[in-house]
């Protein structure tokens, strides 16, 4: 059976952004090879920039664009959390920057369609005593954020360790 990567995160979150740039990679390469089913939850707990974001890469993953999205949201992180930078306007134009011109990408970021969902990873979170981001689970562990999270090697190691090869 392939290993399960949770990955818990919220867009607005400056130490999100950092391990992103750490690890993002090595993700990725996971994510495209196959190695493991990574499953990604995007948490809203900083604001509501955060809700409509989480939203935008939901809408992103109907046009099977979420893995490009995932990495705009993050390069264009505004260095300030609630700044106002993060509209839903925004959320289209940064789709568009990256190829998403859909009518069906505009249309769901700005109904909201997936703030429900976005409300249930948060409950989901508290369940499971998720209580920053971001957390990492490899097949129901987490692994230890003080020492694998910006270290790529430990981070790699830590995903090894779980059956990631």
């Amino acid at each position: 059976m392939k290993p399960q990567i949770d990955l818990w995160e919220d867009f607005q979150c400056p130490i999100c952004h950092a391990f992103e740039g750490v690890n993002n990679s090595y993700i990725n390469e996971v994510v495209n090879s196959g190695k493991a089913k990574v499953v990604f939850h995007p948490m809203a707990f900083i604001g509501m920039e955060s809700m409509i974001a989480a939203n935008a890469a939901a809408c992103s993953n109907d046009q099977n664009r979420y893995v490009d999205f995932h990495k705009a949201l993050y390069d264009n992180q505004p260095a300030k959390e609630n700044s106002g930078q993060w509209t839903n306007e925004a959320m289209i134009t940064l789709g568009k920057s990256i190829g998403i011109s859909s009518s069906k990408f505009s249309d769901c970021v700005t109904s909201g369609k997936y703030m429900t969902w976005i409300k249930k990873i948060n409950d989901d979170a508290a369940a499971k005593n998720v209580n920053s981001t971001p957390t990492v689970f490899v097949n129901g562990k987490e692994i230890d954020r003080k020492t694998q999270y910006m270290d790529a090697n430990g981070f790699k190691a830590a995903l090894a360790a779980g059956g990631v090869k």
